[in-house]
């Protein structure tokens, strides 16, 4: 039975899993017919790596073509009827290829089925199944980071599974019409597969009988790139697959909501790009979605005095006195002895630290006021163009679709 099934492994920069990922390949009793790996122009040692591979069918794009763009052409250059996309920093267990076929031979509804991927070393989940939260769309793994139980060993229809080890049905994937390219470089692409799957018709499954570890980009921290693509691809996201009252109604009031709270996280101005705040602040100011994702993210110089003026403000909303300097004078230095031993004079004393106080705190509190404003108002009036666009192109593809048949039935 081998043969029925190829592995498309995307690849940028991925050269130090290469070898384990290949070699977990090619040992495998029932493992694919071809092995495709596209390269994203790779800057490392990944082509001189694969030069040593003759298994691997490789195809040099030219060009970072990103997830979508890279699955999409190893797929198309594959006859099979199964497909497996997959990262370069995944091995697959030995029993993955038998338990494919059967799996799929068996439920023709089946469209995409997901694996059970661990953590390297620690064997704790990494992935059993992905959950969309609603109304606010941000994602999450199934018994991320838990020990492998019973929980984890049934299958289960899902929202979506995840893209570092994506088993699908080809006829599905070509009636969808394959990845949506435009999820640049990497992110969402997979989630939003998955639901374009589920709204046809197809079955979208967790399988824990299709397992591997995921050594999720070798450890390496996250930067700023990553949370400027993730956000990007959620707002893409939202503008595809919600209704307009969904979007006004739901996914706008919480997403104001998901971004005030993150100002209890203000500690530099990295927290602008990781809560998606200048990615947002971007849109706005473009007028909706940018194409490039390589063009420099714009700050906005409100919203910087706003924070700066709260950060300086707190040490200042401090009840106890401030200490005695040599520019204070007599007159304060002898009121404060005084303090000691007169009633009256330590209350004025205490008067005028409180009203110091008082006035500092309402000074941090009308910045917060004024930063909270202007948060939800950039993200109303981002959502706002974006949401217009959603709706805009929804009607131009319609009549579009509309004048078409027209055409073709005259």
């Amino acid at each position: 039975m081998s043969g029925q099934w190829d592995a498309i492994i995307v690849n940028y920069n991925g050269e130090l899993f290469l070898d384990p990922c290949l070699r977990a390949l090619t040992r495998m009793p029932m493992g694919p017919g071809r092995i495709i790996v596209v390269d994203n122009a790779s800057t490392d040692e990944s082509i001189n790596e694969l030069a040593g591979w003759p298994q691997a069918d490789v195809i040099e794009a030219g060009r970072n073509l990103g997830y979508a763009g890279g699955a999409n052409l190893g797929v198309g250059s594959s006859e099979a009827q199964i497909v497996v996309v997959m990262n370069p920093d995944v091995e697959l267990d030995q029993d993955f290829g038998r338990s494919l076929q059967q799996l799929f031979q068996q439920d023709e509804s089946l469209g995409c089925a997901g694996a059970k991927l661990v953590f390297p070393h620690s064997g704790l989940i990494q992935h059993a199944g992905g959950h969309v939260r609603w109304p606010e769309l941000t994602t999450y793994h199934h018994g991320e980071q838990e020990v492998p139980g019973p929980q984890h060993a049934e299958s289960e229809n899902v929202d979506y599974v995840t893209g570092a080890a994506l088993a699908i049905r080809r006829t599905a994937f070509d009636s969808m019409g394959g990845f949506d390219e435009s999820y640049y470089p990497a992110y969402w692409e997979d989630v939003d597969l998955c639901y374009r799957m589920r709204e046809s018709g197809w079955a979208v499954r967790y399988e824990p009988s299709l397992s591997g570890v995921h050594h999720e980009g070798g450890g390496q921290q996250r930067g700023d790139d990553y949370f400027r693509a993730w956000t990007r691809n959620r707002l893409r996201f939202a503008q595809r697959h919600l209704s307009r009252q969904q979007w006004w109604q739901e996914f706008i009031p919480a997403e104001i909501s998901r971004l005030r709270g993150e100002l209890s996280a203000i500690d530099s101005d990295a927290w602008l790009i990781r809560s998606g705040a200048a990615t947002i602040d971007e849109f706005a100011r473009r007028g909706g979605v940018p194409e490039s994702p390589s063009e420099p993210v714009s700050r906005s110089e409100p919203l910087l005095d706003a924070i700066t003026r709260i950060q300086e403000l707190a040490p200042i909303a401090d009840p106890s006195p401030p200490p005695l300097t040599p520019s204070d004078g007599v007159g304060r230095r002898f009121k404060r002895f005084l303090s000691r031993f007169s009633g009256r004079a330590y209350a004025e004393e205490l008067y005028w630290q409180q009203r110091q106080f008082n006035e500092s705190v309402v000074r941090a509190f009308e910045a917060q006021d004024r930063l909270n404003r202007e948060l939800a108002a950039q993200l109303l009036y981002s959502l706002t163009v974006i949401g217009s666009h959603h709706y805009i192109d929804s009607q131009s593809t319609y009549q579009s679709t509309v004048q078409d048949e027209s055409s073709s039935s005259t």
